[in-house]
């Protein structure tokens, strides 16, 4: 009788032989090497059907057994044996198909070698062998890398092809396991002329043969998995995706991925340009979008968290840590950082002021000018979306002022900016060399450390601007940002108010004052000069390793 898709999966474990001494039982981040091929195994294995390990000695069937496979223990096992070993193979098929009583489509023979190997490869193998023109089917990995090999004397490319022969991926089989159909397996071959290969990930397709690549699986299996759920669009702005790959960037240890709300399209778009892989959230609750990742933890950067959204990752297995949460979610949270706004009795699981400001490296490395008298150059820049267009309105408000005493204003939009076609046709308008035109730039420090007066929003931006020592005006963007205490006069800014509360008067009013007396432009920079946010990426990224319970990097 023969069962559809029937397949008797085989472990190879032999102790003896390999260039490893006691390769096989050899503790691998804390279980024996043997363990970690057996779930591939028991992935394949036809329903009632055993898992069988075939080894050479008594130690290793021993271990096989405790963990429910059936063994055979003989010298035929061992490393080098050859077709010794396919004789062998072909004696277990024959006795197992006897034993249960049915005749297998395939044989699947796995090598406890290459212990990244998930059963979903596995089961990729089967169906591409059992679906497809193939006798066999090996395990590969496509190689990335030219070979070279010695001919006569010379170097050349080790390619296999002829020359002229159009380009194509290239292949290395990486030995994790072969899988064959019944009818091509004889006592002296496994293996049938016809092959195809399963194409294993990079990450997964390691075969150990060395004390270096059993280092690197210890590392890799030691791999949590962190999800960044963050959020940018016009509403919002792009800030909260900025910080967030801030923090992956400094994560070497774990596997990243990041899922953007159903409305941040935008956020998809830069994140995968930056190479991450990002899902985005469709027409489900966004707690079923990131808990079908699995995570180990869950970095939330888009605000307001439910009660209801953090219990449900709670339950899921993930730590889950908030960044500029004043939600609910906040409270079952397990690390919540709110650089933005302070509080009087901080909760055990906050971390909440400016210590905590994540600041980019260029900001770092940027030198601040040197305090002048008269200003020569004025920044407007309102974030990465400026969905009220502040920017337009700032320039208008300022520009005859500026251009009387002769100031250069440099206009810094981002990515998200939604009315650069009106600005850059006001810009043209106005025609002048002392207006300078940046969108999406990657060189913000550049254009901070060179200006002598800012015009901002309430937000991160400040934070940036305080490092390099710049008076700003300061205009809050929303009710959210009136909150935020660091934009205030004792801080070293020119708080306004909110933008919609605040006249173009106003506007060119603070600006004329700040231009013509440089004595309350002294005091504001004086004051910024005690800014110090060095440390505070190091303070958020132990913070959350200390959550996640392992080094990030």
């Amino acid at each position: 009788m023969t069962i559809s898709r029937a397949v008797l999966a085989i472990v190879a474990a032999p102790l003896h032989g390999a260039r490893m001494p006691r390769k096989v039982l050899r503790p691998l981040a804390g279980r024996p090497l043997l363990l970690h091929g057996l779930p591939a195994a028991f992935g394949v294995a036809a329903p009632g059907s055993r898992v069988v390990v075939v080894t050479d000695d008594d130690e290793v069937a021993l271990l096989a057994e405790r963990n429910g496979c059936a063994t055979v223990v003989d010298d035929r096992a061992r490393l080098g044996e050859g077709q010794r070993f396919e004789a062998l193979l072909s004696e277990v098929v024959d006795e197992e198909e006897r034993r249960a009583g049915v005749g297998y489509d395939a044989v699947a023979l796995v090598r406890p070698a290459a212990p990244l190997i998930a059963p979903v490869d596995l089961q990729q193998a089967v169906d591409l062998l059992l679906d497809g023109p193939y006798d066999t089917v090996i395990s590969a990995r496509e190689e990335r890398e030219h070979a070279w090999m010695r001919v006569d004397g010379r170097y050349v490319p080790d390619f296999g092809r002829r020359a002229g022969e159009p380009s194509g991926p290239l292949y290395r089989e990486i030995g994790a396991f072969l899988v064959s159909r019944r009818g091509v397996i004889a006592p002296d071959r496994f293996t049938g002329p016809q092959i195809g290969m399963a194409i294993v990930p990079p990450p997964r397709a390691i075969h150990i043969t060395s004390p270096h690549e059993w280092w690197i699986c210890e590392r890799l299996i030691g791999r949590r998995h962190v999800v960044f759920v963050v959020a940018g669009h016009p509403l919002v702005g792009m800030g909260h995706i900025y910080r967030a790959q801030q923090i992956a960037h400094e994560i070497t240890n774990h596997e990243v991925t990041f899922v953007c709300t159903r409305e941040s399209e935008l956020a998809e778009r830069t994140i995968a340009g930056n190479g991450y892989a990002v899902a985005r959230q469709k027409d489900e609750p966004l707690e079923e979008t990131v808990i079908a990742l699995a995570p180990d933890l869950v970095v939330n950067d888009f605000l307001d968290t439910s009660a209801r959204y953090v219990a449900a990752l709670r339950r899921a297995g993930a730590k889950v840590v908030n960044f500029e949460d004043l939600g609910d979610g906040a409270e079952a949270a397990d690390l919540v950082v709110n650089e933005l706004y302070l509080e009087s009795s901080p909760r055990s699981n906050h971390r909440t002021g400016p210590e905590f400001f994540c600041i980019r490296e260029e900001f770092l490395q940027a030198t601040p000018k040197p305090f002048g008298e008269r200003v020569e150059d004025v920044m407007i820049t309102f974030g990465g979306t400026d969905s009220a267009d502040l920017t337009a309105r700032t320039l208008r408000a300022i520009w005859p002022e500026a251009e009387r005493r002769g100031i250069r204003i440099s206009l810094v939009t981002g990515m998200g900016y939604e009315h650069a076609h009106s600005l850059d046709a006001a810009v043209r308008a106005l025609d002048s060399p002392l207006i300078v035109r940046a969108n999406g730039t990657k060189r913000m420090s550049e254009f901070m450390a060179r200006a002598d007066l800012a015009f901002s929003s309430s937000g991160r931006t400040l934070f940036e601007l305080a490092t390099l020592r710049v008076p700003a005006i300061v205009l809050a963007c929303n009710e959210r940002e009136e909150t935020h205490p660091f934009a205030r006069a004792h801080q070293g800014f020119a708080y306004l108010g909110r933008h919609d509360r605040v006249s173009d008067a106003q506007l060119r009013d603070t600006f004329v004052d700040l231009v013509d007396r440089p004595e309350p432009r002294r005091a504001m920079r004086d004051t910024l000069s005690g800014c110090d946010f060095g440390q505070g990426k190091m303070r958020v990224l132990a913070e959350i390793a200390a959550v996640l319970g392992t080094p990030l990097n």
